[in-house]
């Protein structure tokens, strides 16, 4: 048998050449791909996480603003009164207009807050009723991502609570106790014996990426 030919050991050196780069371009090529996809499918699952980010902080302000908004007009209707108490030298018309505004803006902001509680105001207690209702359980495990705001907003109820009553306490006069005991038996009574869960849940669900 003779030996090759440097001719034919050339060819067969190139052909070796072409095989390793023809095996390292169809893998690469497979690479390329895979990572295209895993790419594609990191856009998606970032996508996914951005827009429960966004449900959740929606969620969570729905929640919170009436809180916040009720307990920051609290604030204002006893530095109001104070600054009737300071200011006794005024007529009594414009005291009897300024008491009769402070009370109507009181009636505007109960009428309000007022409709949001009676319709969704078992929202502040349904991390707590996990355990108690079937459709409350059912619901949050299919959105688990939603359990902070839920949370939050709960913690948020509780904290005005407390900190009105605090305020409910130090209040320097009856007119003032009198707005500050008005507002908080509203908070609780349209939100601790409310079992409208079903609407609570609806709200949710308007938060929610799926049904």
């Amino acid at each position: 048998m003779n030996p090759p030919t440097r001719i034919e050991i050339i060819i067969l050196i190139v052909l070796l050449v072409v095989l390793v780069m023809l095996l390292e371009y169809i893998t690469y090529t497979k690479l390329k791909l895979r990572c295209r996809e895993i790419l594609r499918l990191e856009m998606i699952a970032l996508k996914l996480v951005i827009i429960d980010m966004l449900h959740i902080t929606l969620l969570w302000l729905v929640m919170t603003l009436p809180l916040i908004g009720i307990a920051v007009f609290t604030e204002l209707s006893v530095v109001f009164v104070i600054d009737l108490i300071l200011t006794k030298v005024r007529s009594f018309p414009l005291l009897g207009i300024e008491i009769a505004y402070l009370f109507l803006f009181l009636y505007a902001v109960m009428l309000l807050l007022g409709r949001f509680l009676v319709k969704y105001g078992s929202i502040y207690k349904l991390p707590f009723v996990f355990f108690v209702r079937n459709d409350v359980r059912q619901f949050l495990r299919k959105h688990q991502y939603i359990h902070m705001a839920l949370f939050a907003g709960s913690i948020t109820y509780i904290a005005i609570i407390i900190d009105l009553l605090i305020m409910l306490v130090d209040a320097p006069s009856p007119l003032s106790k009198e707005v500050i005991g008005i507002i908080t038996a509203l908070l609780l009574i349209e939100v601790l014996p409310n079992k409208k869960y079903e609407n609570a849940i609806k709200l949710c669900k308007k938060f929610t990426s799926c049904d």
